[in-house]
């Protein structure tokens, strides 16, 4: 918001890197060096982009707003990756001395694990497979969630119904398990406890549960980065672990830019020392996290 970048409304989905693309723009597919990626799962591939490299895209998207016709100039904005705003700080040549668009970036990893993001596809895929073993997740899991004892402080959530039958189509439908930010942010500790003690042992869904762990260790470390506990190469460990094990699995169709953000979240929380969320947006929640 901060930059107006087009993110998943362009061909150039992250910010932050010049050779990581869209899928359905189709240039992977058709470049002979195979510089041009989107399914880089390995932070030591990606090609970053400088603070003026940024700025450069930006200004142009300016400079040729009042001389491309509309049709030209809407696909531009979709090439270099940002929308034309005309107060852009980014084409401020007031502060242009202290902006570092690349070095001042941050991706948000509650939006990124929980608000339509990595937890949400892979809990999709993990029930489907769940149910391609012959499991009904739905009722197994609204049972299990009616007998958990919720701290005093979650008396008030109502962990089961998140898994009501009810929600079963429009998850598929979506291909995303539907739920807000704050309630994924109660159930993955829950869930994973539910597949190391039912579903792994029972030989259910095994590998599609092993990735649902892995996601839950890698949250939790995302959870805990505020008190200084964390370093680094800890958070990439436990992401490179992650990645490795979904595309294991699922492949890399079902991703969408969140998975890829998860590359950034180790250089970010070594550069800045910290790891911010927008949990203030989400008013249930009785703690901020920040």
């Amino acid at each position: 918001i901060i930059w107006h970048c087009k993110a998943d409304a362009g061909v150039k989905l992250c910010l932050l890197c010049r050779n990581v693309v869209s899928a359905e723009s189709e240039l992977a597919d058709v470049d002979d060096d195979g510089d041009v990626r989107c399914d880089i799962i390995d932070a030591k591939e990606l090609d970053l982009v400088t603070n003026d490299e940024l700025i450069e895209a930006c200004s142009r998207v300016h400079h040729f707003r009042l001389i491309d016709p509309p049709d030209v100039f809407r696909v531009r904005q979709i090439a270099n990756g940002f929308t034309y705003k005309g107060y852009n700080m980014l084409v401020d040549q007031t502060i242009r001395h202290v902006l570092r668009p690349a070095d001042q970036f941050m991706h948000d990893w509650m939006h990124g694990l929980f608000s339509s993001g990595v937890f949400n596809v892979l809990m999709h895929y993990v029930i489907e497979r769940l149910e391609a073993a012959r499991v009904d997740p739905y009722g197994l899991l609204r049972d299990y969630m009616q007998k958990r004892h919720m701290p005093k402080r979650l008396r008030k959530f109502d962990a089961a119904k998140a898994f009501e039958k009810s929600r079963r189509k429009g998850n598929r439908d979506d291909k995303k398990f539907r739920c807000s930010a704050s309630d994924g942010l109660t159930l993955f500790p829950l869930l994973a406890f539910w597949v190391k003690t039912f579903c792994i042992p029972a030989g259910k869904a095994v590998r599609a549960c092993e990735v649902l762990v892995a996601f839950c260790q890698m949250a939790e470390l995302f959870t805990i980065v505020a008190c200084g506990v964390v370093t680094p190469d800890q958070l990439s460990e436990a992401v490179e672990k992650f990645l490795d094990m979904f595309m294991g699995e699922f492949g890399t169709a079902p991703w969408v830019s969140k998975f890829h953000w998860l590359l950034h979240y180790p250089r970010e929380l070594r550069r800045h020392g910290t790891l911010y969320a927008c949990w203030v947006h989400e008013r249930k929640l009785s703690l901020i996290h920040i």
